[in-house]
């Protein structure tokens, strides 16, 4: 049995499996009988390249269905960031930085006319945008209070009664709290600026508790 690739419809596929990455490859035998060969690529360290998962060198129909498969397999649904608007997107990302330790990672003046300020949660798992009104846009009225729709974020606390003072200090105020959810966590809820509505939430400290929040 000869193993020559077809050159009609080559296809390589590059994944992750177990700790690194391979390649698949299609081979064809003179019985037209298709054979799947692994080529391992990168191991553990090639961090960025593993975690794409992505497919390349798709070149025809039947290709392209194994090609979404393997992408609905290995692909999730993830919160890409969270935007704020605020009358002065500057100070605002600055009084988070101080507040929760953001990151400012840019700050600019887009073609819509908006100042815009990009930040990053301290443990870098969440982007947060901050900006103004676009050239011609009305912004209504912000609400910390209990509302339909988008209402809150949330924040870890490795001690409610030391954040809400800490944050009081930053000009936050105290809504509702600290609450003790049955069987679950201890929560507050806090004005920050720009109107809006934070949790934060204390971990239940007893074994087999529930980590949620509200």
């Amino acid at each position: 049995m000869s193993t020559v690739r077809p050159s009609s419809c080559p296809i390589a596929a590059t994944f992750l499996f177990g700790f690194g990455v391979y390649e698949r490859s299609w081979t064809s035998s003179p019985e037209g009988r298709r054979h799947a060969r692994l080529h391992h690529r990168r191991g553990r360290s090639d961090r960025s390249s593993r975690l794409r998962g992505v497919l390349r060198g798709i070149s025809c129909p039947r290709q392209q269905l194994i090609a979404s498969a393997t992408r609905g397999g290995t692909m999730a649904f993830r919160i890409n960031h969270i935007h704020l608007k605020a009358s002065d997107p500057r100070k605002t990302a600055e009084w988070y930085v101080r507040a929760f330790n953001f990151k400012i990672m840019s700050d600019e003046t887009r073609v819509f006319g908006d100042r815009f300020v990009r930040c990053q949660s301290e443990d870098g798992g969440m982007a947060v945008n901050i900006s103004g009104a676009r050239t011609g846009e009305r912004l209504g009225p912000g609400d910390a209070s209990a509302h339909h729709g988008l209402e809150h974020f949330g924040f870890d606390s490795t001690h409610l009664e030391t954040d809400i003072t800490r944050l009081e200090g930053l000009g936050a105020r105290l809504l509702e709290g600290p609450i003790q959810v049955p069987n679950g966590p201890r929560i507050a809820f806090m004005w920050a600026p720009d109107d809006v509505r934070v949790e934060l939430i204390e971990p239940r400290k007893m074994a087999g508790g529930s980590g949620g929040c509200c």
